[in-house]
């Protein structure tokens, strides 16, 4: 088992030098991209969520994740927790992108050791969300601090899309020293192995590849993914 999470990480390391937040978070949303693939919506993503072992990343406690089709549906109450939630969730709005503000506070406090919204009670977090400032930082580059702009935005209608994040230049990088290479990306409604997209490291000859453990979400029927999720103690990986 994980000895550690992403919450403990960081206030032992103060914050993360970009370059390792980058390798986190780009894990993450792979990660995050096999459930969006199958409409399923983790709704209580933040560090303590995200365990560590040997720069691996396990998203973990999926007691509060669900099946979604249809975002209009009056079913969708507040959950999550207060401090990682946005604010069409506070009002029962849950949306489609309402896990995308999550995961820019996420990336906010990977690269800055603290979450800017935190506050004394419930009244004034929705407070400083709905006065919201997103303090600018000298020592990351533009391209990821946009990103967290594009992350933590109020108005859903112009937050960054699950589509657009996943093609997002900082989450793709390309340059002399990384070559990034989609070997497969087929993701097959059948009860068989899942396959995901693997990113070779060129420098470090490192491969790497996304699975699904205990034939999680192996079935694209509803009935069986719900069942699946039950358990708040499942993991899904990267191996």
């Amino acid at each position: 088992y994980c000895q550690i999470d992403l919450n403990i990480y960081i206030k032992q390391h103060t914050y993360l030098q970009e370059d390792k937040a980058q390798n986190y978070f780009i894990q993450i949303c792979n990660a995050l991209k096999i459930l969006y693939s199958k409409n399923l919506y983790h709704r209580d993503l933040k560090p303590s969520n995200i365990l560590i072992e040997n720069d691996i990343i396990y998203l973990c406690d999926f007691g509060l994740s669900t099946y979604i089709t249809d975002f209009n549906n009056n079913n969708l109450s507040m959950v999550g927790s207060p401090l990682y939630m946005a604010l069409e969730v506070f009002n029962n709005k849950y949306h489609q992108k309402s896990d995308l503000w999550s995961l820019g506070l996420i990336l906010f406090e990977m690269v800055s050791g603290f979450n800017f919204l935190k506050s004394k009670n419930l009244n004034e977090l929705v407070k400083n969300i709905n006065n919201l400032t997103i303090p600018n930082m000298s020592h990351i580059s533009n391209s990821c601090y946009k990103l967290i702009t594009l992350l933590i935005e109020k108005n859903v209608d112009i937050r960054i899309s699950w589509e657009e994040l996943f093609i997002y230049e900082w989450i793709n990088p390309i340059d002399n020293n990384i070559e990034k290479i989609n070997i497969i990306e087929d993701i097959k409604d059948i009860d068989n192995n899942i396959e995901i997209t693997k990113n070779i490291d060129i420098n470090n000859n490192i491969t790497s590849s996304y699975n699904i453990i205990e034939d999680y979400y192996m079935n694209s029927d509803e009935s069986s993914i719900k069942d699946s999720i039950k358990s708040s103690n499942d993991f899904l990986i990267l191996s």
